[in-house]
Order: structure tokens, then sequence, then C-alpha cells
């Protein structure tokens, strides 16, 4: 398949979130040319891209403004290269037609955060799938007629994907909660001054079956899952049980943006005022820049648009109200970050023989524990597998504190066809 023109933009976006969305929409009233890569179907992101129902009307909005904006949607589009191609940069993706090229001034980061795994006895098992996947399995029609569910793990997405399972006719057997009661009841004081999350969080727990406290310590079945011991640390259950949603919330993707040499600090992009990295021309936006909802990616996705265009003006009233959003919204990501802080006892959880990377099948006992990242990797392959340590690395860190010593190109799979260029 012969390789497609480059694309030329003035802004190009990766990710089409809502942080995304918002800055494509910003920079594009700026009447500045942008192009927005994503992987999916659809722009929306894992949030609002597979919904059966009708979308919140915030994003309801925002996508109507997308179809009838300017801004060329690349989709089905994972940005495997990135790198400076003067006067600006150059990513590389492939697609379903072929190897493509984007050449911007100025690029946006916004690609979104993945949901975090952590290991226990018998979490491989079929019918052991993580929340947020439990949600789009859902979302696509899963039917769980009479079936019984647990929903676990921690975080606020628990509550909607337990609501899900009871909308999908099934047998809800509770949702479990690592963070203890005594943590959430600091939710309080942050859901009076937020009226429209205490509604959601209402409407949503009020007729769950919610048990704070509590964990999944093992899964067990043959061929697939079959029942689940769960703990509050003193008691031990078992429940007969088919299917298991069960996540640790959430990992920014910071693969593009540290192999484009953007400084991070933790799980987060730097970025200054108005969202621009360490990288002059390059701006990050949601949770690249660490957890915290939607309205900071929206706000921040705004911020960063118009900063990639450059029309950002700090003075502006406008601006003033999307820097007062930004604020409160990430105020409220680092208190959500504290009131679900993962418990110490999951680090005991796994057993020697259970396996901390699915990719290349090693299991917890295989690491030695004064090994360092590299040391893990060379030894045992951990890390170096079809995910590229998108699900063990995040593990490794909770379990021993390694933490990626490197990023490398190809950034995502890719056919080798796409990942070397035809000659002319």
């Amino acid at each position: 398949m012969a390789e497609r023109d480059p694309i030329t933009a003035d802004v190009a976006v990766v990710g089409a979130g809502p942080a995304g969305i918002a800055a494509a929409l910003a920079a594009s009233s700026m009447g500045k040319r942008v192009c927005l890569l994503d992987e999916g179907f659809n722009p929306g992101g894992q949030i609002w891209r597979h919904r059966a129902d009708p979308a919140p009307r915030a994003a309801r909005r925002l996508l109507a403004r997308l179809a009838q904006s300017s801004v060329k949607i690349l989709p089905h589009a994972s940005v495997f290269d990135a790198y400076p191609d003067a006067p600006g940069w150059r990513m590389i993706a492939s697609t379903p037609e072929g190897r493509r090229e984007v050449t911007a001034t100025s690029v946006v980061l916004a690609c979104g955060a993945r949901e975090r795994f952590l290991p226990f006895p018998g979490w491989t098992l079929p019918g052991v799938v993580g929340a947020g996947g439990g949600q789009a399995l859902l979302k696509e029609g899963l039917e769980l007629q009479g079936e019984s569910v647990l929903v676990a793990g921690t975080g606020p997405l628990l509550l909607p994907v337990a609501a899900s399972v009871r909308k999908a006719k099934g047998k809800l057997l509770g949702v479990l909660e690592q963070a203890s009661q005594h943590s959430l009841l600091r939710m309080a004081p942050l859901l009076l001054v937020r009226p429209t999350k205490a509604w959601q969080a209402v409407h949503l727990g009020w007729a769950l079956p919610y048990r704070p406290g509590w964990w999944v310590s093992e899964a067990i079945g043959t061929e697939r899952l079959e029942a689940v011991r769960v703990s509050n640390g003193t008691r031990h259950e078992v429940m007969e049980c088919r299917w298991l949603f069960c996540g640790f919330g959430l990992v920014p993707n910071l693969e593009m943006g540290r192999g484009l040499g953007c400084e991070a600090r933790g799980d987060a992009l730097i970025v200054d005022e108005s969202q621009q990295t360490s990288k002059q021309g390059i701006f990050a936006a949601g949770e690249v820049c660490g957890i915290a909802g939607v309205d900071a990616a929206l706000a921040e996705g705004s911020i960063a648009g118009l900063a990639a265009a450059g029309a950002w003006n700090p003075q502006d009233a406008s601006a003033d109200r999307l820097m007062r959003k930004r604020a409160k919204a990430r105020r409220m990501g680092l208190a959500m970050d504290s009131i679900f802080r993962l418990r110490p006892e999951l680090k005991a959880l796994p057993r020697p023989d259970t396996l901390v990377c699915r990719c290349e099948d090693v299991s917890l006992g295989a690491i030695d524990p004064g090994w360092n990242a590299r040391e893990t990797k060379l030894c045992t392959r951990a890390g170096m597998g079809p995910c590229q340590g998108r699900v063990c690395g995040p593990i490794l860190a909770h379990q021993f504190g390694h933490l990626s010593d490197s990023v490398r190109i190809p950034l995502k799979a890719a056919p080798l066809n796409h990942l070397i260029p035809e000659e002319p």
C-alpha cells in the first residue's frame, strides 16, 4: 500500500478525549489548521466514546461543535513515533489505511490514561476484567442476565460500573472499595461545595451494596472465574461469582511525552501556566498532567489549545475563568488521590507463583527484590512484551518501587511496513 502524503497542520492534538477535543476546538477557533489524532473509532475518549445511552450534555455539545468545525480528524491512528522536525514536530501513526505522517508547528498531548491493575492470585482467570474494561464491555452489549458480578478495587469509577451491571440485569454481589470508611468520609466537604458531583454520587450509590474497607484477596476457578475470596483484614468471605470487574484507579499515558523529552514528576508531565511542557511547542492537558477528571481536562485542553495557537492571554476574563476552573478541579484531583490511596495490604496479596507480567509470563517469585527496573527487564523480560510495560509497569512500581528507565520507539505496536517508510 503506497504511503499517503503527509498532513501539514499548525497544531496537532494527540488524543480525542475531553482534553483533546477542547484543545482542538480552541486552536481551530483561532483560525489554525488543526489535526486531531486518536486510536478510537470516534472522538470522545474512553469516557464518552462507547456510550449506548445519550452522552452527557457537555459531551454532546462539544462533539457537535467538533463535527461542524474545520478540525481534521484522523481516527484509528496509533502514534508510534514522534520527533523534532524544524520548525515544529513530526508524528508518525499507524492506521488501517497505512502509515500516516503529520507535521505541525505545535503539539498538544492529550493522551489520557489507562486502567491500573494490581495482581492477586487468580487475577488472570477469564471472567476477571478491569472495572473500566467491564464498563466498556457493557456499553458494547455484554449480556449479564442473572449472572453474578462483583465490582471491586478503588475510586469513583466503581459506582457507575456497578450501576451499569444493574442496568444490564446482572446480579450485583457488591461494590468493594479498598479505601476505609473513615477515608471516604473526607469526601463530604468536597461534595458539599460541588452539588452536581454530590447528586451524581447519591444517584449512583444510594441503592448499591457498598462495602468500604474490603478488597479481593483471591480469584478462584479452573477454566474461568468461579468464586472470589474477599477480606477486610480481619474477616474473610468466599463468594460464588462469574464476573469480577476490578480496577485500582488510572495511570497517565506519559510514553509519548517522555519519548519527546518532556520532563515528568511522578505520574505527570510538568507544565507551566499555559500548559506548555519543558519542550518548546509541546503542550499537555488532561490526565497526562495528573489524574483529575473531566473538568480539569476541559479547562486544560482549552488553555493548551489557545496557547498552541499563540492566542493564550492570561489577562483575559475568559482566561481567568479557565484558570479558576482548572485550579478547582486540580484541588479535587489531589484530594481524591489522597482519599483513595492504595492500602499497604494490597502489596502482600500476590504469591510467588502469581503472574506480574502477563505478556512474558513472569511471576512475582522470579524477580529478586534487590533488582532495579533494568535488571528485572534484562533477567526476566518483564515489560518487554506486546504491552511494553503498560500493564506490568505500574505493578512493578507498586510491588518493588521500579520506575520505567526509558521510553523507546516504537511507542506503540505497529506493522513492520509502517515502521519502515517506503522508498519514494
